[in-house]
């Protein structure tokens, strides 16, 4: 799927709290997620929310991933460079790609995007 294709679809996710009813735990914080996958017409997609002041430390998986970010701020690490994030930046993650949001300084919702089908780790 292509970035402006996913800007469009992530433009239209609800964002209420209320509405993210699945979690995943990594590195102890409880991530509020929802799949969206269905809405979409391949791929797997996951809209999640992370906490200001969490922290991640980078980590690959060997998997494609597009990432959107929908509102927030922070810094994000991929791939050796670090880089500033904010609503509407995107980042594409190769598999095997070291990446982590290493630190979220304001409520942040984002989609997490890969073309291929199966649960996002």
């Amino acid at each position: 799927m292509r970035l402006a294709d996913l800007r469009l679809f992530s433009a239209a996710l609800d964002l209420d709290p209320a509405t993210f009813r699945d979690e995943i735990v990594e590195r102890g914080y409880h991530i509020p997620l929802r799949d969206v996958s269905r809405k979409l017409p391949v791929g797997t997609a996951v809209l999640c929310r992370l906490l200001p002041g969490w922290t991640f430390l980078p980590d690959a998986h060997p998997y494609l991933v597009q990432i959107v970010i929908l509102r927030g701020d922070g810094d994000f690490y991929l791939d050796g460079t670090l880089h500033t994030y904010g609503s509407g930046d995107s980042f594409v993650v190769r598999p095997e790609m070291p990446h982590a949001f290493l630190f979220v300084n304001s409520d942040t919702f984002f989609l997490k995007y890969t073309p291929r089908v199966g649960p996002l780790g």
